[in-house]
């Protein structure tokens, strides 16, 4: 019977290989949630990118704020937007950045993760990111170990000992 962080490292190697969100915040940083099924994005943000009627912006980060901010400023002095709808709206994007900090506590992007602390870990952690080819996932897995190792300080750099066990190609 596996141990519990061994079905843990499975678990969480199958959810890693799960395609992920392809929507780029205003803050240069992806959003990372799970794809839907057949789809390039997550529940929350394919309704901007596979909706019928376009949607405004999501106010996700303080930069989608400001930008929805000046939407709301801009309709008002075209005359586009009524006054109360307006305040509704400002009214609504005040209450989402409040609630940004909270947000970013639960829901932290991909960028701010931190690189696991032991080197099988990390191993793991590059190994999954690859996508190797199917005759030279052994090769990659044992490479990806080394590579940990050697940045966690347990072995020193060694490149002729990688060349020698490197497959050739069929």
């Amino acid at each position: 019977m596996p141990s519990s962080r061994e079905t843990a490292n499975r678990m969480l190697a199958a959810a890693a290989l799960s395609p992920r969100c392809q929507h780029i915040r205003y803050n240069n940083h992806r959003c990372g949630a799970p794809a839907r099924r057949d789809s390039n994005w997550c529940v929350f943000h394919a309704v901007d990118y596979e909706a019928f009627v376009p949607a405004s912006g999501v106010p996700e980060d303080a930069a989608s704020v400001q930008i929805e901010i000046a939407r709301v400023i801009r309709g008002l002095q075209n005359g586009a937007m009524e006054p109360r709808a307006a305040g509704l709206i400002l009214y609504g994007l005040q209450l989402a950045s409040q609630n940004l900090r909270r947000l970013g506590e639960e829901m932290p992007s991909l960028e701010n993760d931190a690189f696991p602390d032991h080197p099988y870990d990390l191993a793991w952690h590059i190994y999954l990111r690859l996508n190797a080819p199917p005759d030279r996932q052994d090769h990659a897995r044992e490479l990806c170990h080394q590579l940990a190792k050697f940045v966690r300080g347990e072995t020193p750099y060694n490149p002729a000992a990688t060349e020698k066990k490197a497959p050739t190609p069929a």
